[in-house]
């Protein structure tokens, strides 16, 4: 079976949950996500609305999540369309495994 890009980063974000990678920093929705590959901890910012519906903003001081960003926002303000299928999101949020391990923790993803 052939993985998108998105099922390719979730199937590691569950990994990283499953590893408990994921650390909350004591402030509501930031958390510290230690790297799969290094010593490094990125700080990732996942806000949801109060629902829990919706992912309204997300945040990693990965280099993957700020190529995503950079992407969409050229898509979305540029063409109007949705972002090219190679690039993860949730809610046209970008979404790097260390998002959606967030996600997963907070139990907004499965």
């Amino acid at each position: 079976m052939i993985k998108t890009a998105f099922q390719m980063r979730l199937q590691r974000a569950r990994k990283l949950v499953q590893d408990h990678a994921v650390q909350s920093n004591g402030h509501v929705g930031h958390f510290l996500v230690h790297s799969q590959s290094s010593d490094d901890e990125y700080d990732v910012t996942v806000h949801v609305d109060p629902n829990g519906q919706t992912v309204m903003r997300t945040h990693c001081q990965c280099p993957d999540w700020a190529n995503m960003s950079q992407a969409m926002d050229g898509w979305i303000e540029e063409t109007g369309l949705s972002p090219h299928p190679g690039i993860s999101h949730v809610d046209y949020c970008p979404a790097c495994k260390h998002t959606l391990a967030v996600m997963i923790e907070q139990g907004v993803i499965e």
